[in-house]
This record gives C-alpha cells, structure tokens and sequence, in this order.
C-alpha cells in the first residue's frame, strides 16, 4: 500500500525482503499494466539492493508521486498524479 512516507519501489522478480520498500508487483502481475518496473540506471549504486532507484509517495490529498532520487546534477525529478 502507498503511504504518505517516501518508499522505494521493489524491483521486478527481486528476490529479497524489505520493510523499507514497496511491493507495486500487482502492477506487473500478468503484465496487466507494465511489465516491469523501471530502474534507475545508476543503482545499485545509492539504491537498495533490490530497489528501483524510484520513490513513491500518497499526499494527504492522496495525489501519488514518484520521484527519482539518484537524478543527476542533484536535480529532482519527478511526477505527480
């Protein structure tokens, strides 16, 4: 579930457990949406193991966002829904 923390997202098919991520596998599940999440090309480097480089969040309004935290020239990226 989406929270109002910022979570990195579990990379597709990662094998490995982690309360600091976020299971959006329902997502490429029987590739209904995607069929794998995105990485970022610069992780592991700055990334967990098994994460995606990519963060997502719920508002209080709940408008989602992601954001790419490894952006480069300390640039934020991100977008909102």
């Amino acid at each position: 579930m989406i929270t109002t923390t910022t979570t990195e997202i579990y990379k597709t098919g990662a094998t490995g457990t982690s309360t600091a991520l976020i299971d959006l596998s329902v997502l490429t599940n029987s590739e209904k949406y995607i069929t794998s999440m995105p990485v970022d090309p610069s992780c592991p480097t700055g990334c967990n193991a098994i994460g995606t480089g990519y963060n997502i969040y719920k508002s209080v309004n709940s408008r989602i966002t992601v954001t790419a935290t490894l952006a480069e020239v300390s640039s934020t990226i991100s977008v909102t829904r």
